[in-house]
């Protein structure tokens, strides 16, 4: 469940994601097109001798029944299935006339996002019974100086509201229900109006602490990841295409040949993140599934980003002093 879950958590977010791109540009392209045909069924005597007679079906339907029909027409079509069918429906009509329409309608858009963040998510049952998870996103030039300031050390980080409470209290005030329904990342601001990133995952709480303690790390960092930086590239394809097939006795038959393709990419930078760390481990239960669950809050901030590279710098100066 918890991975399945994930998964449409994720979905939903490259998809809020690829609606954001769309909205700001999204370059288009189509075209149509009809084709119409009529073809002649009359055979030159050579060619009806040396090519017609032994490739063609409806010869063979005049002196073939039952199963011995069923195998010749499976030659030509393997998913042939003669349970229950009259000789004379085993018979395949030859068209006469052919009207192919085809439309071709394509879209794309391609975006650099950086700072684009969840502001919340929720999940349960649709009015179908369906469980589904939504995802509702945003993005400012506030959250973008958040998003920079992340990887580059001289871009200072924008000053919000001052909170009474610090980050660690906030996490700490939240409920079980409320751990279980938050994933993502949220930008908060501590108590000197400094944006702190919160990014909150989730894995099943059976098995393996460790398994599970690092796989919600790997999760939560990545996200901080998408949210520093994201490429991206959504593109939708739509085919109608439907083919109109006449016959000589005065019926016809449509064929429905259309096809839809969406495809959206969401590449994150390759980058160095420092100062992230868990700031809250919880084992809780699901409160829909009633499933044991955990969840790890992984936090960056300015002064930890600062501390890390202090650090890093502290440990490089001993390794080279014991070179």
């Amino acid at each position: 469940f918890m991975d399945s879950r994930t998964i449409a958590y994720n979905k939903a977010l490259i998809s809020a994601k690829s609606d954001l791109a769309e909205a700001l540009k999204v370059e288009l392209e189509s075209s149509r097109s009809l084709t119409v045909t009529e073809f002649g069924n009359e055979i030159p005597n050579r060619l009806k001798e040396e090519v017609g007679k032994p490739l063609s079906i409806m010869d063979k339907a005049n002196t073939l029944t039952g199963l011995a029909l069923d195998n010749e027409i499976k030659k030509f079509d393997p998913n042939w299935d003669g349970t229950n069918k009259t000789d004379d429906e085993r018979i395949v009509k030859m068209a006469e006339q052919r009207e192919i329409y085809t439309e071709y309608l394509s879209s794309r858009a391609r975006m650099f996002l950086q700072g684009a963040t969840p502001i919340f998510n929720a999940e349960g049952p649709n009015d179908e019974g369906k469980y589904v998870v939504a995802v509702g996103i945003v993005w400012s030039g506030k959250s973008t100086r958040v998003a920079e300031s992340v990887y580059n050390p001289t871009v200072a980080p924008p000053q919000g509201n001052k909170n009474a409470l610090t980050i660690q209290d906030r996490l700490d005030n939240l409920s079980d229900e409320e751990l279980a329904a938050t994933l993502g990342v949220r930008v908060w601001w501590d108590e000197e109006g400094l944006p702190v990133v919160v990014s909150f995952a989730q894995a099943k709480g059976t098995g393996s602490t460790l398994i599970a303690k690092d796989k919600t790390y790997g999760y939560a960092t990545g996200q901080i990841t998408s949210f520093v930086a994201e490429q991206i590239v959504a593109s939708g394809f739509d085919k109608i295409d439907q083919e109109i097939h006449y016959y000589d006795d005065g019926s016809h038959t449509a064929f429905n040949l259309s096809e839809y393709r969406m495809t959206i990419k969401a590449v994150g930078s390759t980058m160095n993140l420092k100062g992230a760390g868990t700031v809250l481990y919880k084992k809780i239960v699901h409160p829909i599934t009633e499933k044991r669950i955990v969840v790890n809050v992984v936090t960056w901030s300015p002064e930890s980003n600062l501390i890390a590279r202090e650090l890093g710098k502290m440990s490089d100066d001993q390794a080279t002093k014991m070179d």
